[in-house]
Formats: C-alpha cells, sequence, structure tokens
C-alpha cells in the first residue's frame, strides 16, 4: 500500500491571516509582501512579523488482541458523529509522546504504553484549519474503557471488518496501511513512551 502523508481538501489558497494588532506592542498590522512573494501579516511599528503555523496534533492507533480502537466524536465536535483514532492537540510545553498517552487517557479511558511512531501528516481541512499530525502505534497497559471527553462512544475495531465512516482521512489511511503491512514503524523515547501519567488530573482538552 502506498504511503501517504499530505491531505488536501480544499483547492485555492489559505484564509487571510486575521491578526489584526500586534502581539509585541499593539499597532496595526498589514499583509507585506516578501522576497519569496508570500505575504505575512507583519506590524506597521515595530516591523515583527505573525506567522501563521498548522497546529500540532497527536493520534494514537491503539491495538490489542486483533482489534483496534476507535472513538466516536460528539455531535458538537468538528466532524461530529465520525468515527476516529484517540487523539487531539498537544499542549504548550509537551511533548507528542505524553500527548498522545494523554488524550487516550482523556477520551477513552484507558492508560497506554506508545509502541513506535507510524507516520507524520500534514492535513488541510479548511482555508481556515490545518494540523501536522503525528501517529503514534500503542497498546493498552492499564484503566477501564469508557466515553469520556468530546467521546459519545468508544469500541474495541476487529481488524476484518470494515472501517465505520470516519472523520478525518489520515486516520483512515494509517489504519488501512497498518492492516496491509504490519507496519512496525520508528523506535520512541522509552522514557516519554512509558513515562506515568498524572491520572488523577480531570480532562482538559
Amino acid at each position: 500500500m502506498d504511503v501517504k502523508q499530505v491531505f488536501r481538501e480544499y483547492e485555492g489558497p489559505v484564509s487571510d491571516n486575521p491578526m489584526a494588532f500586534c502581539m509585541s506592542c499593539g499597532s496595526p498590522c498589514a499583509d507585506v509582501a516578501s522576497n519569496d512573494g508570500r505575504f505575512y501579516r507583519t506590524c506597521t511599528g515595530c516591523g515583527r512579523v505573525h506567522f501563521r503555523n498548522p497546529s500540532p496534533t497527536v493520534a494514537v492507533l491503539v491495538v490489542q488482541d486483533e482489534c483496534l480502537l476507535l472513538c466516536l466524536r460528539e455531535d458538537r465536535m468538528f466532524r461530529g458523529g465520525k468515527w476516529c483514532l484517540p487523539g487531539g492537540y498537544m499542549d504548550f510545553g509537551e511533548d507528542f509522546l505524553t500527548a498522545g498517552r494523554r488524550e487516550v487517557w482523556e477520551e477513552t479511558g484507558l492508560e497506554v504504553q506508545i509502541k513506535a511512531i507510524l507516520s507524520v501528516a500534514s492535513n488541510n481541512y479548511t482555508p481556515e484549519m490545518s494540523s501536522v499530525c503525528v501517529i503514534m502505534l500503542a497498546g493498552p497497559i492499564g484503566g477501564k474503557m469508557e466515553a469520556r471527553d468530546e467521546t459519545q462512544d468508544v469500541r474495541w475495531h476487529p481488524f476484518g471488518q470494515e472501517l465505520p465512516p470516519m472523520a478525518f482521512e489520515h486516520h483512515e489511511h494509517i489504519v488501512q496501511r497498518y492492516l496491509a503491512t504490519g507496519l512496525e514503524g520508528a523506535p520512541v523515547d522509552p522514557e516519554y513512551a512509558q513515562r506515568q501519567l498524572s491520572l488523577d488530573k480531570a480532562p482538559h482538552s
């Protein structure tokens, strides 16, 4: 199965940067052309360039006994009512391995050990929304499975059954690639992949 790591769901340019005032000095911002021909939101006072970056996210393929873990997103969420791998946004100052384990815990009640990095995907959902996602392989090591933060159902899905409607193309692709190839992935830092989480904290993202 061919590798795919760039997913674009619309045609055309990104939307205008909404930054109106400088984060450093408060002066108005304007679009200024750079040497590469692109426009960047730039402060008219101090000259600070306000770059617009994709959001860092994680997704975790949790596998046990020829089954994979899927979450049904709450209706209020982006792409609500569809299924996905556990995952979400990284917190500032948080490493991606801990973020992956935290997201699984918050959404499913399971504690996992990260085993490998399966892929990294660039996702362009809309002209206003893009992300870079680190996708990891993991196995459960504790906890009690239940639908929790931002999730209305969580299930073990047998390998041989057709996937339900999936919220994100890169999730569906990595699942299909894993099932087709037995993908082992790249090694992970064992300290951070196995570090104990503070599981007494309430879900927050």
